[in-house]
């Protein structure tokens, strides 16, 4: 019977309370052929019930006892279909979950129901067990006729569930055939904080620009310190909305469980096809709550994690930098892609042991940088505007140092580098950025024998006149992943000098900039003054500069670059 599930009988008043199974015990056993309806051997009593089964017969009997039955199993009343129905996807359900295990073959199907991966991996377990039109060894004799129906129930299967899961990530299944429809590719991106920095702004440039290339991105943040500052203006200059998760924040604590069940809720409502999160705190509580938001592999999106930098030495004690290393390499195991900002970000995790070389695929960060290509009187003006605004004479020499206060940047190596510069009385020393770090520098003994030779102008949003004011652009972090302010320096043709540390090797063309050891702060100074004695680049270097970092870090090639690793890991 088509659309029926084809019931297992069970032993009499298998599963039911004691009064109803002893009921089943006196009840009358049937004989073969007759369907139950002849009356009970050696001329016993006969129940109402059977006399009433004994009218003629009905074409549709032995659909309600199989209905009856899967009643018994614990599933839901169904009304017994024509014969020349169409398959459903509960039927066929109900066929192959015979030659899979746990449950009740009865069990109603629904597209919301939270079991359905479960079952729809059954079904398909058992097409590849035994193959079209092929059901259990044990019921061949039996169901033989009904091969062919069964490999269509199958099928049913497949497809009702395809219904509602297109867009999951099966293998095979590439974007566009996941898709076919004209559906653009769901993708959920995760990050803790849009703090200013290169992980925001490549969030928030990717959810605008992948639009276009075919792709439907809800990014998601979490709250920012008081003191970290945000990249909001930069999202609503290029509408995107992000969704704001507030327990989603930068120290670890309680709410991080809110955070990941909020998460864990999100992700089961959006059902992305993938998930890509960047940094630390986004990537750990990001892919965990992909892993609990979807346990099955058949159903769980691509899973794709950036790392930004990393903080698994150097930062913590020993045994706590080792229980992160053991977090990382855990998760990095349940990512399909992990993603480095460089090629020495790459070398120091599979050093650390996180995962495998061929784990890591290497793209750089990508940016708008037309803003920093102006030349002549719109750049002399940005320049005399600005310089007016912080009080800088218009002939001083500016070292400009642009991060947030924080221990990692080590702004007092800064101050320190700036002081064996004071014999210098043409220069200045700009620092762009705010932190938590903020009075205690100002207070420090560097600072006050700086005086107001030192100008602190707190967070900006006019990058681009910040570069044209500075004469040359310096770096004193104890590690990188990629440095924004030296890529948007150069961009701008200034020169810059750096400590030689995590990503600014990458960065940095030899012909626009030096590095020098972290330990190193004599060398680092030595290096600034040769680039403040030697003055600007001149005209063909800078342009040069320009057109290579364009290529290297430009916005453009980002997206395509990670267009391709998308669509790439959907095909797998």
């Amino acid at each position: 019977m088509r659309g029926v599930p084809a019931l297992e009988p069970r032993a009499a008043g298998a599963d039911l309370p004691r009064r109803r199974r002893e009921h089943a015990r006196r009840l009358p056993r049937r004989r073969a052929g007759d369907g139950g309806r002849s009356p009970p051997a050696g001329g016993g009593h006969e129940p109402a019930g059977v006399r009433a089964a004994r009218r003629a017969p009905d074409p549709r009997h032995d659909a309600r006892e199989r209905v009856a039955t899967a009643a018994r199993c614990g599933a839901r009343d169904r009304r017994p279909r024509s014969p020349d129905a169409p398959p459903t996807a509960g039927a066929g359900l109900a066929a192959a979950r015979r030659g899979c295990a746990g449950g009740h073959a009865g069990d109603p199907v629904r597209a919301g129901d939270r079991r359905g991966s479960r079952r729809r991996d059954c079904a398909r377990r058992a097409l590849d067990r035994h193959g079209p039109g092929r059901p259990r060894g044990d019921r061949v004799a039996r169901h033989g006729a009904l091969a062919p129906e069964w490999d269509r129930n199958q099928q049913a299967i497949l497809a009702h569930y395809d219904g509602f899961t297109a867009g999951w990530r099966r293998p095979g299944v590439s974007a566009g055939d996941a898709n076919s429809g004209g559906e653009p590719v769901r993708l959920v991106r995760i990050i803790a904080r849009l703090n200013i920095g290169g992980p925001a702004i490549q969030a928030i440039t990717l959810t605008s620009e992948l639009d276009s290339l075919g792709y439907s991105t809800t990014l998601v943040r979490g709250s920012e310190e008081p003191d970290d500052g945000d990249m909001d203006h930069l999202a609503d200059e290029l509408g995107v909305e992000p969704v704001r998760i507030g327990s989603l924040r930068r120290n670890p604590g309680l709410h991080d469980l809110r955070a990941l069940a909020q998460l864990v809720w999100l992700l089961r409502r959006e059902r992305p096809q993938i998930v890509h999160t960047h940094a630390a705190k986004g990537g750990t509580l990001g892919r965990l709550a992909t892993l609990i938001a979807f346990p099955s592999r058949r159903s769980r999106p691509v899973l794709i994690h950036t790392f930004h930098g990393h903080s698994l030495s150097g930062y913590f004690s020993a045994s706590t930098a080792r229980a992160y290393r053991a977090i990382e390499q855990a998760l990095a195991r349940r990512t399909d892609r992990l993603i480095a900002v460089s090629d020495e970000v790459r070398d120091e995790l599979v050093q650390l042991r996180v995962a495998p070389a061929g784990k890591f695929s290497v793209v750089a960060l990508g940016f708008d940088l037309s803003p920093f290509t102006l030349d002549g009187e719109r750049r002399q003006l940005a320049r005399t505007t600005l310089r007016e605004k912080l009080g800088i004479a218009p002939d001083a020499t500016v070292l400009t140092l642009v991060a947030r206060l924080v221990p990692i940047k080590r702004v007092d190596r800064f101050l320190r580098v700036a002081g064996a510069l004071r014999d210098l009385e043409h220069v200045r020393f700009l620092i762009v950025g705010d932190g938590e770090l903020r009075d205690h520098l100002q207070a420090s003994g560097e600072a006050r024998a700086l005086g107001d030779r030192v100008v602190w102008a707190g967070f900006r949003r006019d990058m681009p006149a910040v570069y044209f004011a500075s004469d040359v652009v310096i770096l004193t972090s104890d590690n990188e992943g990629t440095p924004v302010s030296l890529i948007e320096a150069q961009a701008a043709g200034v020169p810059v000098v750096s400590t030689w540390v995590g990503g600014t090797e990458s960065a940095i063309l030899s012909s626009a900039g030096v590095l020098a050891a972290s330990s190193d702060e004599a060398g680092l100074a030595r290096l600034t003054r040769r680039l403040i004695v030697g003055g600007e680049l001149d005209p063909d270097a800078r342009d040069a500069v320009r057109a290579a970092v364009l290529e290297r870090f430009g916005q453009s090639r980002l997206t395509a670059e990670l267009d391709r690793l998308y669509r790439r890991e959907l095909e797998r």
